[in-house]
């Protein structure tokens, strides 16, 4: 009933449905293991919430290059650490998987980029996007971003990359409240569209723009930052939402707002739209898939 594209893909199960993702981030775990792993396993839990789905399980792909090399067994050892810290938290368990070692080049030596990689699986009353019910003016709001992630403009830039502790705690708190809002008795749900903002705020509404077919007008200077959720939903339950996170310690600011149709801009700068579609879609095309 849900095609995998923007978060997991949601099928219909007898008295409930199912949500299944897989992700992974070999950057952010090349660069802290431990906690690049924990924020793999963040992604992986909103984008199951972002489908009105409580996570309940998950398996692994662990890779790796040679163990024998200290500074590999070290990646893994962290990695690992991660996943026991990320999976006692959320109450996800592990149950199965594989690792997989000596990833590297024989000639060279050169290992992969540690990459672990995860698939969540979870149940619930399931939540389906409604773009036709999005109208021109309806906020566009950021839950329980993280400060200072790391984005890979700084990866392209050749910047320092400081991969900053994840609250954990926070992220199980942020996605029990939004699925009770999700599954409010009245079936009367807030939220028009939620997506996981894993690929910084101007990736992801694009990604909404280009999904859906209507406008984003963002209004933010962070269009790199990373992690929580994109919310839209109309005026009012806009202002309940501010409201109810408020009460709950959890962040939430308006980033923008729901504009014209195949449009995109940011802080009154709007760009070619044929060019950022053309720019998206090129490596899906590459691979005969447009």
């Amino acid at each position: 009933v849900g095609k995998p594209s923007l978060d997991s893909a949601l099928l219909q199960l007898p008295h409930t449905m199912l949500s299944v993702k897989t992700d992974s981030n070999a950057y952010l775990v090349f660069h802290e293991p431990r906690i690049g792993t924990m924020h793999v396993f963040a992604e992986n839990w909103r984008n199951i919430i972002a489908r009105g789905c409580l996570p309940i399980a998950y398996v692994d792909n662990l890779n790796f290059g040679n163990p024998e090399r200290e500074a590999v067994m070290r990646q893994f050892g962290e990695s690992v650490r991660g996943l026991v810290e990320a999976s006692a938290i959320l109450d996800v368990p592990c149950v199965g998987g594989n690792v997989s070692f000596y990833n590297e080049d024989e000639k060279t030596g050169v290992a992969i980029l540690p990459n672990p990689v995860l698939m969540a699986v979870g149940i619930g009353k399931g939540f389906l996007p409604k773009p036709a019910a999005c109208r021109n003016g309806d906020p566009i709001y950021l839950v329980n971003g993280i400060d200072g992630l790391y984005s890979a403009i700084a990866e392209f830039l050749g910047k320092p990359v400081a991969v900053p502790a994840i609250a954990m705690e926070q992220e199980k708190a942020t996605g029990q409240f939004l699925l009770g809002q999700m599954g409010d008795e009245s079936g009367k749900c807030p939220f028009k569209l939620v997506h996981d903002n894993s690929k910084g705020l101007g990736i992801s509404a694009l990604e909404l723009a280009l999904r859906y077919g209507f406008g984003v007008q963002l209004d933010t200077e962070d269009l790199f930052r990373e992690g929580g959720y994109l919310i839209v939903t109309s005026q009012e339950a806009g202002k309940s939402l501010i409201s109810s996170c408020g009460k709950r310690n959890i962040p939430i600011i308006k980033i923008g707002e729901i504009g014209n149709c195949n449009s995109i801009s940011a802080n009154g700068v709007s760009f070619d739209w044929a060019g950022l579609v053309e720019r998206y879609n090129i490596l899906p095309r590459m691979m005969g898939y447009g």
